[in-house]
């Protein structure tokens, strides 16, 4: 009688929790898509208030202008007219001025909208193709109060507004994950080599493929940076090799109001923290012997830890790696041997009648 008692007032329970969880998901993904669209649109047709708009993509819309000029990494100033960045430099792979090339006949203002819009486009699908790459348990409605607690906080706005490239490689990784996860070796390779050609950071992926013995990725990835490396080299010219080199080392100053994250925080707030503290972090998470979504999200927050401003726009990609790890089988294991254990001391203590 107990345990039908117990089953009877557990079972609303469940759906109670279930149908709450479902509607702050629900509430989540309206806020989010709500406020980017109302951002998006006010400040494409009205006054822009401050310097968020477009604030990164006049560095890839100079980017690419410079690099149609052949002169990518020697152009004295990086912006667009009077509008300056903080770095003299475009400080990105050559792939990032490749991506808005499409994009220059519209022109700055309307290239840089249809940027934006189609970043937040991305972010949505990266969350989509998420949900089936993790398998999470709660599904698009845990996605949705990721946006919740996202959507509300005071660098949303800005974070949807700048232009950075971030949501796309994003998507591009989410996408690499689906195809290494479904045995598309070939495809997956082609999709990481993209993602280290633009943004570098997933290179340390490739150290989970050796593990794992996925030659057929590596070498896809491998051949599409060469090949796609050479081709800029051939079109700047080898002079331009160091001067790459110096301006990827660019490193822009961390102002006082900034969001940072991960090992950047710990750099930028710790004073016992090392120089050499974020490199450490990478070393040991990547030489951790995980494989599947365990080894991919621990190699992903290795390729962060190495990179030098880890600025809260990257939190999406950040929540993606803590995802694959959460739900993870290993994590699962865990989680299922600390319930036993919790209950078995539960047991063994005295009840009151």
């Amino acid at each position: 009688m107990r345990v039908a008692r117990e089953r009877a007032v557990g079972q609303p329970l469940s759906r109670t929790i279930s149908l709450t969880l479902t509607a702050l998901g629900a509430a989540g993904w309206i806020l989010f898509l709500a406020r980017a669209a109302l951002k998006i649109a006010s400040y494409a047709l009205g006054p822009h208030p401050d310097s968020v708009w477009l604030y990164d993509w006049r560095v890839y819309y100079a980017g690419a202008l410079d690099l149609l000029e052949r002169d990518l990494y020697l152009d004295p100033g990086i912006g667009v007219g009077n509008l300056q960045m903080p770095v003299h430099v475009f400080n990105y792979p050559p792939m990032a001025a490749l991506l808005p090339l499409p994009l220059i006949p519209f022109g700055y203002e309307a290239g840089g909208l249809i940027w934006v819009i189609a970043g937040a486009v991305a972010l949505v699908a990266s969350a989509f193709a998420a949900v089936n790459v993790t398998r999470a348990p709660l599904g698009w409605a845990g996605i949705g109060i990721f946006w919740l607690v996202y959507a509300v906080q005071p660098f949303f706005v800005r974070n949807m507004l700048l232009g950075n490239v971030n949501s796309f490689v994003l998507l591009i990784v989410v996408a690499f994950m689906w195809a290494h996860s479904n045995g598309y070796q070939k495809s997956a390779g082609l999709l990481l080599g993209l993602a280290i050609a633009i943004k570098v950071w997933p290179v340390l992926i490739g150290i989970l493929l050796i593990r794992e013995k996925r030659w057929l990725e590596l070498v896809s990835a491998a051949g599409f940076v060469a090949v796609q490396g050479t081709l800029a080299v051939l079109w700047l010219g080898p002079a331009v090799l160091p001067e790459m080199m110096n301006a990827l080392r660019t490193v822009v100053p961390i102002p006082a109001s900034a969001a940072v994250l991960w090992t950047t925080w710990a750099r930028a707030t710790l004073e016992w923290w090392p120089v050499w503290g974020s490199i450490a972090v990478a070393g040991l998470l990547i030489a951790f012997p995980a494989r599947g979504r365990l080894g991919l999200g621990l190699a992903m927050l290795a390729g962060l830890s190495l990179i030098a401003n880890l600025w809260d726009h990257y939190l999406p990609t950040f929540a993606l790696a803590a995802l694959l790890i959460a739900t993870s089988p290993e994590a699962g294991r865990l989680a299922s041997r600390l319930s036993v254990a919790r209950a078995d001391r539960a047991s063994l203590q005295p009840t009151s009648r």
